[in-house]
């Protein structure tokens, strides 16, 4: 399973009838009637599971005769507990032997393995829980569900339980030769300070990291399993966050921000058009998608049509940002402010040596230095304050993690500044309504910000 940009010149692929894109690894040059036969099987059992018995009505076969449902529900189970960032995306693989031999599809083996384990999302301590192919209809059926509790029952718990810290201590002897090697292939060695600063500290900060992270979503897949009428998931994919909330208790985690490049976000819809309610009584699963007021088009309204507009939602430091940006583009005045030291209080010395937490300014320069004791927790995360933009979060500079107050620093990082950047808004709303900044009433658009304000 592929999108269209990783088909990378393959020749042989195609679309099931439900619109999920495959691409063919072997045979490489597969003929138009093998092509034909494996998307005939995708087809077959996609149709089945969108049936109340599971049975394709064209074939009279059940789900069950056409896939190995064991190896569905293990693949399900090993992406769901490694918290892969790639399980609705690609590098889902499947295979077919010849019917002669089984003429049933499987799931597997595992693959690309790189942004797993909160490397692609924040650390909301549970498995990340985007649908993979088929999973939901599969989860349909009493049986499948029956299948799943009983795959973790017998094959992750016990190794989670018993199992886990002594294998990850075998496995931490067994490499400690080649960690430091590895480190230098891969640009985490630092010749300056002859250390692993810009990757883990050291292998067993990443050995700790592995089996805290392990057991945390351990522990979420088991609740998820075990009482999933109890929790709902709460999830904004566009900012990849996810968080799993008790059923009948009320949200109170913070709002992801969305940086959107041609508009002004106010706030996340669910898919019939509702607002996300901060403080509401949670009862079911949610997505939550982000909204925004289209800049362009606020750039060619008159000030009746600006007044039609609701902007009540937008951050008013966004507005106000806004009104800064267009009138320091108008005299040509770039220069950005000074920017302060952010406060900020460490708990939680579960050891003695210290690391080194970086944090960039929006141009990527140095904005600030903490050293903290390694396996702290940050009370407060700072937060810059930039005339030229809002900001979002710090993102690692290694991989798309991002930081808060649940995060185990572990090791030396680099954090980098995730903002919304008003100078590239603006350009991009001028460029898109065609409109040249001398074009464009600012005095009107502050007046009719400041309504909103009222």
């Amino acid at each position: 399973m592929v999108p269209e940009d990783l088909l990378d010149g393959s020749l042989s692929w195609f679309y099931t009838n439900n619109g999920t894109l495959f691409r063919i690894k072997k045979p490489k040059y597969a003929s138009k009637e093998e092509v034909c036969y494996i998307k005939g099987i995708f087809d077959e059992v996609e149709l089945a599971l969108s049936t109340e018995d599971g049975i394709n009505p064209r074939t009279g076969r059940h789900y069950s005769e056409i896939i190995d449902v064991d190896t569905w529900v293990q693949k399900y189970l090993f992406e769901l507990f490694f918290e892969n960032g790639d399980m609705d995306y690609a590098s889902m693989f499947y295979y077919k032997d010849a019917d002669s031999t089984d003429s049933k599809l499987y799931a597997g083996t595992p693959w690309d393995y790189d942004l797993c384990l909160q490397n692609t999302m924040g650390p909301d301590c549970f498995p990340y829980f985007h649908e993979m192919y088929l999973r939901k209809e599969l989860l349909q059926f009493e049986e499948v569900q029956t299948a799943f509790e009983h795959t973790y029952e017998t094959m992750f718990a016990p190794f989670i339980q018993e199992d886990l810290d002594a294998y990850l201590a075998q496995k931490e002897q067994e490499i400690s030769g080649t960690y430091g090697m590895n480190a230098i292939r891969w640009s985490k060695y630092s010749n300056t300070t002859k250390s692993y600063s810009a990757g883990y500290a050291s292998l067993s900060a990443n050995v700790d990291y592995l089996s805290k992270r392990l057991k945390a979503s351990a522990t979420a897949l088991s609740n998820w399993i075990y009482d999933k009428d109890k929790y709902c998931v709460i999830s904004f994919p566009e900012s990849y966050q996810e968080f799993l909330v008790e059923k009948g208790t009320k949200t109170d985690f913070n709002l992801p921000i969305y940086a959107d490049y041609v508009g002004l976000f106010d706030g996340w819809k669910d898919a019939e058009g509702h607002w996300y309610n901060h403080g509401a009584v949670v009862e079911k699963d949610m997505e939550y998608y982000a909204d925004t007021l289209d800049l362009p088009q606020i750039f060619s309204a008159d000030e009746a049509e600006l007044m039609e507009m609701d902007f009540s939602r937008v951050s008013p430091e966004l507005l106000k940002k806004m009104i800064v940006g267009l009138r320091r583009l108008r005299t040509g005045n770039q220069e950005a402010l000074e920017l302060p030291e952010p406060v900020v209080e460490v708990s939680g010395n579960t050891v003695t040596d210290e690391v080194v937490i970086r944090f960039l300014n929006y141009d990527g320069s140095l904005w600030q230095t903490l050293s903290v004791p390694r396996g702290s927790t940050l009370q407060q995360i700072p937060i810059p304050e930039w005339e030229d933009g809002i900001f979002v979060q710090w993102r690692r500079m290694d991989s798309a993690e991002h930081l808060d107050v649940n995060t185990y620093l572990l090791e030396s990082t680099i954090y980098e500044a995730e903002w919304i950047y008003i100078p590239y808004l603006i350009e991009n709303g001028l460029a898109i309504s065609g409109k040249s900044i001398d074009e464009i009433d600012i005095e009107m658009l502050e007046n009719v910000f400041k309504r909103f304000e009222e």
